[in-house]
């Protein structure tokens, strides 16, 4: 009777581990929720494209640079409507909003002026 109690015992906690696994792991084969993403240019004031500017969105995703052709890439961002935040330097600034959708790449030009003349 002893080593009935003690299986049932040992089988018992066994589910209550994988159980508790699969629960604080989440589902390796759940779909997630589908993603988009952010494409864009970063000009100073008249369209001259500005290579190495900061760019963000806030909400807050994730923090970029442009490249060499003042392009950046923002991927795996949730829909939503975000701004686009672009600086170079501490003086200079600019944001434009932007609309990500499911399984599509939203493009956005941000203009930086200096912050002086906001």
């Amino acid at each position: 009777m002893g080593k009935v109690i003690f299986n049932k015992l040992n089988i018992f906690a066994s589910i209550t581990c994988v159980v508790a696994a699969f629960t604080l792991t989440g589902c390796d084969g759940c779909s997630p929720e589908p993603s988009g993403a952010i494409t864009g240019t970063v000009y100073y004031m008249q369209y001259q494209p500005l290579i190495k500017a900061t760019v963000r969105t806030n909400p807050i995703t994730t923090t970029v640079m442009t490249d060499n052709e003042a392009k950046f890439q923002i991927p795996n961002v949730r829909p939503g409507t975000y701004k686009i935040i672009a600086e170079y330097g501490a003086r200079s600034s600019g944001s434009a909003n932007v609309v990500v959708y499911p399984e599509k790449v939203s493009d956005v030009v941000v203009i930086v002026r200096p912050k002086s003349m906001r």
